[in-house]
């Protein structure tokens, strides 16, 4: 058992349960003093780096092992030994997120109690600004607590982005089951709309493309689970699974393969080509070298039917040259979707 005196205060520490649960922070004069949570076998107390020594918003270098004070959200963070690695640009991050509408406590997105996180590469424009903003700098375990403003988050709503279609657009099957709220695909804009309002008398249908919580103030919980560096984010080519397919039909040297995609720029997330702005997919032989190497390299990891996201390095794409639209050194990233694999070639 340890006895610990400050002042007038002492406390009898006797588990590291009582540690966490009771021992709660002395304030002197302009500081304040906070106990180190450390959860490894030994704990020692007196040694001044147990202790962390906060002067107004100033923090000393954290303890590692130790649970660690968060100047954004002024709690304890987790932080692991290794911790002082943050996330700059090009790294992939992997985080844990919730987002609340604080107006009506309606969790729009948690995926801590699936175990799934939010995996993407920082500074590619992959995810909203907010996100993108905060987990930059952030340390594995550190949580982001904190409203964000419309901007950051799913936009302003803008009044260009809702319009009137004909009924008449939709086809007779999915006349019958419209109903305002429904998400649909609007051919030929690439994109999704929710029905806000069907009058059959008219003929017309009122979708909406804004996000449903465009022009709202949002509260996150971010927590970085994990970092990958650049170098290793960006060592041959990846697939991130978005949507699996059936995990049996793979496509094999001399296959012909049919797919839609998007290609952006990994640096600021710009679309150079896709396949669903021309209205109609690619296909190409695997093995034929009409493509870039790191597209064939990437499809023969994707199963038939299977959604995912690649990334491609420059030097299995255009490489130090690049082209017309592509800068030298570029990387990218591609969103497929694996739509046929066929035995035969053209």
């Amino acid at each position: 058992m340890l006895s610990l005196t400050i002042g007038l205060r002492a406390f009898r520490i006797e588990s590291v349960a009582q540690v966490r649960s009771s021992f709660r922070p002395l304030r002197l004069k302009n500081y304040r003093i906070y106990g180190c949570r450390n959860q490894q076998r030994n704990l020692y107390f007196s040694h001044p780096s147990a202790f962390f020594l906060i002067r107004k918003k100033l923090l000393t270098k954290p303890h590692p092992g130790c649970e660690t004070w968060c100047r954004t959200t002024r709690n304890f963070c987790k932080a692991s030994v290794g911790s002082e690695i943050r996330v700059k640009r090009g790294d992939r991050v992997n985080v844990h997120m919730k987002v609340q509408d604080p107006e009506t406590g309606t969790v729009i997105v948690e995926t801590k109690p699936d175990g799934e996180t939010v995996s993407f590469v920082a500074g590619q424009g992959q995810v909203i600004p907010a996100l993108e903003r905060i987990c930059l700098g952030m340390t594995i375990g550190e949580v982001w607590t904190g409203t964000v403003k419309p901007e950051e988050a799913f936009g302003v709503r803008d009044r260009s982005q809702i319009y009137s279609v004909s009924l008449d657009s939709f086809d007779d099957e999915l006349k019958l089951s419209l109903s305002a709220g429904m998400v649909v695909a609007v051919e030929g804009r690439n994109s999704v709309a929710r029905v806000i309002s069907i009058n059959k008398e008219k003929g017309t249908v009122i979708l909406d493309e804004n996000h449903e919580y465009a022009s709202k103030s949002l509260d996150f919980n971010i927590e970085l689970v994990s970092i990958e560096p650049a170098k290793s984010a960006w060592s041959g080519v990846q697939v991130e699974t978005i949507s699996p397919g059936d995990g049996q039909t793979f496509p094999a040297f001399g296959n012909r393969v049919t797919v839609h995609y998007t290609g952006t720029l990994a640096s600021n997330g710009k679309v150079f080509d896709s396949s669903y702005s021309r209205g109609e997919p690619f296909g190409f032989t695997v093995g034929a070298g009409r493509v870039i190497r790191g597209l064939e390299n990437g499809i023969i990891k994707m199963s038939l039917g299977e959604k995912g996201r690649m990334y491609i390095p420059s030097e299995f794409a255009y490489g130090a040259i690049g082209n017309d639209i592509i800068p030298p050194d570029a990387n990218l990233v591609f969103d497929i979707e694996v739509l046929e694999i066929s035995n035969h070639s053209r």
